[in-house]
C-alpha cells in the first residue's frame, strides 16, 4: 500500500506538480504530459518536504507500515 496519495484534481488545479517535482530531494514525484502526478514511493526518503510545502489537502502522506520504510544505519 503506498504512503502517499495524491488528490489528483486539487494538485492539477493548484499547479503543485511542479512544486513537488522541485522540492523533493529524491526525484519521487514527476508530472506526465497530460498534468498527472506520478508517484515513486519506492524511492522516497521520509524526510516529508513534500508534505510541508504542498497545498492543504493534496497530499495524504503516511509513514511507510510493516517496517518497509527507510533505514538508516551507523557505518
Amino acid at each position: 500500500h503506498p504512503h502517499i496519495e495524491i488528490d489528483q484534481f486539487l494538485a492539477q488545479s493548484t499547479g503543485a506538480g511542479t512544486l513537488l517535482e522541485r522540492v523533493c530531494p529524491a526525484h519521487v514525484y514527476s508530472v506526465g504530459d497530460d498534468g498527472s502526478i506520478r508517484v515513486l514511493c519506492a524511492a522516497c526518503l521520509e524526510c516529508g518536504t513534500c508534505y510541508q510545502v504542498a497545498p492543504l489537502g493534496v497530499l495524504k502522506w503516511t509513514y511507510p507500515q510493516g517496517g518497509t520504510g527507510v533505514v538508516y544505519r551507523e557505518g
